[in-house]
Parts: structure tokens; C-alpha cells; sequence
């Protein structure tokens, strides 16, 4: 039923799932443009840190994409 529900709100997005590995880069599997003008450096710098192995995602990833969906994240821990 969760799943069901998610792929009801993608498709109202015209968005996709894509299925990564979870190897600890699920966020970064390609630094693409989606970052630039988000990052704290230059972008050339931003991606070679994020693309080392098990680097995680950080608030700039999750900004870029709430944003990128006109949506709002909220993280419990």
C-alpha cells in the first residue's frame, strides 16, 4: 500500500523512481547540475568530494531536490 501511494505521488510530479544500489551514494550516483548554486564551494571541488566512495548526501542534496520538486523534507532522527 506505502509503495502504491508513492508511485501515485511521482507520477503527479511526472517524476520516476530509479533504483540505485545501496552502497552509501544513493543520493549521488551522478553529480550533475541539480547541485550547482546550492554548493558551499566551487562545484568542481563539491563533486569530487561527493563522489568518493560511501560519501553521504548532506543539505545540499536534500535542498536541491525539495527544491527541484517544489517540496518540503522532513527528517526525524
Amino acid at each position: 500500500m506505502v509503495f502504491a501511494h508513492w508511485h501515485l505521488r511521482l507520477n503527479a510530479y511526472s517524476l520516476f523512481e530509479v533504483r540505485v544500489s545501496g552502497d552509501g551514494n544513493c543520493q549521488l550516483k551522478e553529480c550533475n547540475s541539480l547541485y550547482e548554486g546550492y554548493v558551499p564551494m566551487k562545484y568542481k571541488h563539491y563533486c569530487k568530494k561527493m563522489k568518493k566512495y560511501g560519501e553521504w548526501g548532506d543539505h545540499v542534496t536534500l535542498q536541491a531536490a525539495a527544491d527541484k520538486i517544489n517540496s518540503l523534507f522532513m527528517l526525524c532522527f
